[in-house]
Order: structure tokens, then C-alpha cells, then sequence
């Protein structure tokens, strides 16, 4: 079997605490997958510098794409690449302006191993079954923080915010 899967409860935090947290060493990540996987982790290593950092600062790498996740038969279709938008009241340091970031490229958007976690994140999420029938946009950010004796990294200079999203899955590569 190639899927992702784990022991800890995270449906179970979700529904008591609205978080939880998971270690790496607490996912059951088949062997078919771990080439996947490497393929996944090392394109971290292009990531493109996130132009929309302030006061010429450099310390984030970004690539950006919507994706559609259709629930009822796991399909999984990229969205046209797409400027991503939030407005000033939920974003202030973006100031409500449309920001393209370079597009994940088709290895990354093919990935089985992205797809087998986007599957994995759907199924811990404590959703009403109306909401498994209808399919979700999803706006999946590769990120990587460079810090450097210079500069320090921010992975979100703004502070802890809300991005408008009903879940947010976070994944350490």
C-alpha cells in the first residue's frame, strides 16, 4: 500500500484543541514512496526568492500553486498558475496586492508522494460528510527560510496570522 498514514490521533486534537502537533518519526511513510519523497524534499533546493519581502530583505524561497482536491474520488488537479491574493485585513504586510510567485514546477505538481500527503492531511481533518462531496481549493506553498549571521529568517515576518483558510496543514520537509 502507498499510503501515508500515522498512529497519532491527530483528528482526535483537532476536534479538542483546533491544532495538532505530529513529529516525522510519527509517519508511516511506505518504502514504495520514499524515491517520491526524496524527489519532494530535494525541491526545496530551487526554490526561487520571494520577491515580496520588505526592505530588500532575502531570507524566503517560494513556489506557490492552487490546486483542486475533489474528497469523493481523491482526484487531485492543479489550478491554472494564479496570483495569490490576500486582503489587507488578513494580511497587512502583503497590503492586499496580488503576489505571483514562480509556479511549482510539473515534478513537484506530479509528485506521488505531495499527492499521497495532501490525501493524508484530507483524511485528519475533522470535516462534515456535505463537506467530502464537494470539491476544495487548496493553495499549497512551498517555503524555505534561509538564515544566515546577516539576516535573520521570518517565516511569517507579519507574526502569527490567519490566512482566511478553514484548515492549515504545516509540513517541516
Amino acid at each position: 500500500m502507498n499510503r501515508i498514514t500515522t498512529e497519532f490521533p491527530i483528528s482526535s486534537d483537532l476536534e479538542n484543541y483546533s491544532y495538532s502537533v505530529i513529529t516525522g518519526k510519527e509517519f508511516i511513510i511506505p518504502n514504495k514512496q520514499s524515491p517520491e519523497k526524496e524527489k519532494f524534499d530535494h525541491s526545496w533546493e530551487n526554490l526561487k526568492k520571494d520577491n515580496y519581502l520588505k526592505d530588500g530583505k532575502s531570507f524566503r524561497y517560494r513556489q506557490f500553486r492552487y490546486f483542486y482536491f475533489l474528497p469523493s474520488s481523491q482526484k487531485i488537479v492543479p489550478f491554472a498558475s494564479t496570483p495569490y491574493y490576500q486582503p489587507p485585513e488578513t494580511n497587512q504586510y502583503a497590503e492586499g496586492i496580488d503576489r505571483l510567485f514562480d509556479s511549482m514546477t510539473e515534478e513537484v505538481i506530479n509528485n506521488a508522494f505531495l499527492r499521497e500527503l495532501i490525501k493524508f492531511d484530507f483524511l485528519q481533518l475533522p470535516v462534515q460528510e456535505t463537506m467530502k462531496s464537494t470539491p476544495w481549493l487548496l493553495d499549497i506553498h512551498q517555503v524555505r527560510i534561509v538564515t544566515t549571521e546577516a539576516e535573520n529568517g521570518e517565516p511569517t515576518p507579519e507574526g502569527i496570522h490567519h490566512d482566511e483558510n478553514d484548515f492549515v496543514c504545516i509540513h517541516l520537509i
